[in-house]
């Protein structure tokens, strides 16, 4: 019987939020909103097919540069995102012990399309760790670790026969491969 690894908090996505309900402000909102889409689209549709006048270029080339410096700023929120996670995966691991550990097994399981279900099923990677000394007197019958992880990650360690980790001394079990961090 395998062991699984624990996944720190700081190596874990952040949950998803809902975007906030608009409650009663929704029956204003939205029919504004229609009007106000209606009018942007058939006015790129009349510059597109070359019957627009000058009002509906300045409305079809701004909602343009609008989505551009919309996607723009999302694309820097999501890169700033990407280093505070990175820097705290960083400082996380500057604070552990590390370990290089036997990859004992190799698990690839892929994806399929099950057309009478209309249902993709998607495919994990995995690895098993050979324990250290720590490790396993932390789970005494189980000398394997399992670890689930992504496709690049199993990619990079196709080739090897060890990992090398960074654990928590007081839960050994809590850990990230170099490769994640």
């Amino acid at each position: 019987m395998n062991s699984y690894r624990i996944i720190p908090d700081v190596a874990k996505p952040s949950p998803w939020k809902p975007p906030s309900e608009f409650g009663n402000e929704g029956c204003i909102i939205l029919p504004i909103f229609i009007v106000i889409s209606y009018l942007i689209l058939s006015s790129i549709l009349r510059v597109i097919s070359n019957t627009g006048n000058r009002l509906d270029q300045i409305i079809c080339y701004g909602t343009l540069i609008i989505i551009i410096i919309i996607m723009l700023i999302g694309g820097i929120d999501m890169i700033r995102d990407n280093i505070a996670r990175k820097e705290k995966r960083k400082n996380w691991s500057k604070g552990c012990k590390t370990a290089i550990l036997r990859i004992i097994n190799r698990y690839r399981e892929v994806t399929w399309y099950d057309e009478l279900a209309n249902h993709y099923h998607t495919s994990s990677d995995s690895i098993d760790l050979e324990m250290n000394s720590e490790q396993q007197a932390f789970s005494p019958n189980q000398p394997i670790i399992s670890v689930e992880v992504d496709n690049y990650i199993y990619e990079r360690l196709k080739d090897r026969n060890t990992a090398l980790i960074f654990y928590l001394p007081e839960s050994p079990t809590t850990f990230l491969l170099k490769e994640e961090i």
